[in-house]
């Protein structure tokens, strides 16, 4: 494992933060991690088990919550191991585990516990989660941004397909709860709570739009998941000089972006370009809209 990701740094960790009760129950979570992926290997040659420790060490310093870092240590264990399922999980280390588990494992349309709400789309489902627990979002956060570290490790097409919808979705969330900053539990449902209600929002649906308008233009629902399925082949745009500076002079897009075509009279211009890698961007001043859904 790298430097300092090991499992007794984990151990360390587990010890100084949390009672000698819980940190029973967050040590069996470990075991029970490390056992399944025991095997188990990334992209980038790591053992897989280094991904679920990183991603609870992320938490456990920040929030101290025990149900939280237990989920973090089991969250891939459904979706990544034969033989395991997400009954097990709730059956071993209880509801309120085995639901952030549920909700961040991809391919599920309900939940174990709700099994009368049902969703197609998985974007709007892990808001729907997030919604009652914000928990589920505290952990998705902290897997994507782990993820994020290996990501030039992926094919170039899936590259460009995580960093499509980490910029759409999980960076205006991110930004949203201050998850890099010092905040609490609580703080950071409250902050969460004063979004959804200054912006009047009421539904899942209406959450993933709100997200993804932060860094794209014209994009519907329709068309958010079309790019998702082919984002490697579709086409951006990008409107006026200073936007097309910014984006020409922005470090991330460097030789990660592919410009086909540059129309301008002198006083008003569009760009449109491919990404050719994955990108992603905390600048506030370049949004894309979509150009063209030519997908060839």
């Amino acid at each position: 494992m790298p430097e300092g990701i090991s499992i007794q740094d984990c151990m360390t960790d587990i010890k100084n933060n949390f009672c000698l009760e819980d940190q029973k129950l967050i040590l069996s979570a470990l075991d029970f991690a490390k056992n399944a992926h025991c095997g188990q290997t990334r992209k980038s040659g790591e053992k897989f088990i280094v991904h679920p420790i990183s991603t609870a060490k992320k938490v456990c310093k920040k929030f101290k919550d025990t149900t939280l870092t237990a989920a973090s240590l089991l969250h891939d264990v459904v979706e990544d191991c034969e033989g395991i399922e997400i009954e097990d999980i709730y059956e071993k280390f209880g509801s309120e585990i085995g639901f952030l588990v549920d909700a961040v494992t991809k391919d599920f349309k309900s939940f174990y516990m709700y099994p009368e709400v049902s969703f197609d789309d998985k974007i709007e489902r892990l808001i729907w989660a997030g919604l009652k627990d914000v928990r589920v979002f505290l952990l998705k956060l902290a897997d994507r941004e782990n993820n994020l570290e290996t990501l030039k490790y992926l094919k170039e097409n899936k590259q460009v397909r995580m960093a499509f919808e980490t910029q759409a979705i999980f960076e205006p969330l991110k930004k949203i709860l201050s998850f890099d900053k010092p905040l609490s539990l609580e703080e950071t449902q409250k902050k969460l709570m004063n979004t959804l209600k200054r912006n009047k929002i009421n539904s899942p649906s209406e959450f993933k739009t709100f997200l993804y308008k932060k860094s794209f233009k014209n994009i519907n629902h329709e068309t958010f998941n079309m790019i998702y399925r082919n984002s490697a082949s579709i086409i951006w745009r990008i409107e006026g000089i200073d936007m097309y500076k910014r984006l020409c002079t922005t470090r991330a897009f460097k030789n990660k972006i592919q410009i086909l075509s540059v129309k301008s009279n002198g006083e008003w211009l569009t760009a449109d370009f491919k990404f050719k890698s994955g990108v992603i961007t905390n600048s506030k001043k370049i949004k894309m809209s979509l150009s063209s859904f030519n997908t060839k």
